[in-house]
C-alpha cells in the first residue's frame, strides 16, 4: 500500500512539473537579454594641430620618485622612435594622439586600431582569462566588461613608460581603469582614464578626452620607413632602395 502511494505521488509530481514547463518557457521567452552599445566606427581628435586632445590634473600628485623622474625627463632619450622611426606606440600615450582611431566590436573581443604606428589594442571580454600568464608589453593586457551603456576596461602588464608626452612617469606596476560612453546627443565617444601607480603618484590620476565620430574618415596604414637611429649616419644605398620600393 505504501509503495502504491509513493508511486502515485511521484507520478503526480511529474505531471505538475510537466504542466509548468510550458509556462516557464513562456516566461523565459519574455526575458530580453541586455543589448550592449555598438561603438564600432572611426573617430578623430576634432582638435587643432598642437592643441591638447585631453584634460589632465594640475598639478599631478607626484611621489618623491615620480617628481624626480618627471624633472629629469628627456623627450629625445625617452622616445623609442628616436632609435627606430617605426617603433610602435604605447598605452596610454597613444590614446591622446591626434590621428584617427577605429573600433571593431565583436562578441568576445573589441579591437581598437590607432593609425599612429599601426597600434592595435585588444580588449578581451572573457573575464576568465588569467592575467598572470600575460607578458608586459607596450599596450598591456586589457579586459573589458559592459556596465549599462558604458564600456569598462582594466589594463595591467604594461611596460614602464610615460602617461603623456610631457613625461609624466608610469611604472610597470601601473593599472589603468578606463570608461567609455557615447554622448547622448551624438556618436562622439567620451573617455575617462584613471592611472593607479603608487610608485609615482600619491593618489589615482584621472585624464579625459573626447573622440569625434566620423562617417567619412578611415584609419590609414602607417607605412613607416625607418632611417635608423636619430644621430647615426644613414646608409645611402639602403635609403635609395627604400625610396625606390615606394
Amino acid at each position: 500500500m505504501h509503495q502504491l502511494f509513493i508511486g502515485l505521488a511521484g507520478i503526480t509530481g511529474w505531471l505538475l512539473v510537466a504542466a509548468q514547463l510550458p509556462m516557464m518557457q513562456d516566461l523565459s521567452d519574455d526575458i530580453e537579454m541586455p543589448v550592449v552599445p555598438d561603438f564600432s566606427g572611426t573617430y578623430i581628435s576634432g582638435t587643432l594641430v598642437d592643441t591638447p586632445t585631453y584634460t589632465e590634473p594640475n598639478p599631478y600628485p607626484f611621489t618623491r620618485i615620480g617628481a624626480l623622474a618627471h624633472a629629469n625627463f628627456d623627450p629625445i632619450l625617452a622616445d623609442p622612435q628616436q632609435q627606430d622611426d617605426c617603433a610602435g606606440e604605447s598605452v596610454p600615450l597613444v590614446i591622446w594622439g591626434g590621428n584617427p582611431m577605429a573600433i571593431v566590436q565583436q562578441e568576445d573581443i573589441i579591437y581598437m586600431r590607432f593609425e599612429s604606428g599601426d597600434t592595435m589594442r585588444r580588449i578581451y571580454l572573457d573575464e576568465n582569462l588569467p592575467i598572470s600568464l600575460q607578458e608586459h608589453t607596450p599596450t598591456g593586457f586589457s579586459k573589458g566588461r559592459w556596465e549599462g551603456n558604458e564600456l569598462r576596461i582594466e589594463t595591467t602588464q604594461l611596460q614602464a613608460g610615460i602617461i603623456t608626452t610631457s613625461g609624466h612617469p608610469m611604472s610597470q606596476d601601473a593599472q589603468l581603469s578606463e570608461r567609455y560612453w557615447r554622448n547622448p546627443e551624438s556618436n562622439n565617444l567620451q573617455v575617462e582614464l584613471i592611472v593607479m601607480d603608487s610608485a609615482n603618484y600619491t593618489e589615482p590620476v584621472t585624464l579625459t578626452r573626447e573622440f569625434i565620430w566620423s562617417q567619412e574618415e578611415r584609419v590609414q596604414s602607417w607605412n613607416c620607413i625607418s632611417l635608423g637611429p636619430r644621430f647615426s649616419e644613414p646608409d645611402i644605398d639602403d635609403l635609395v632602395q627604400m625610396l625606390e620600393s615606394l
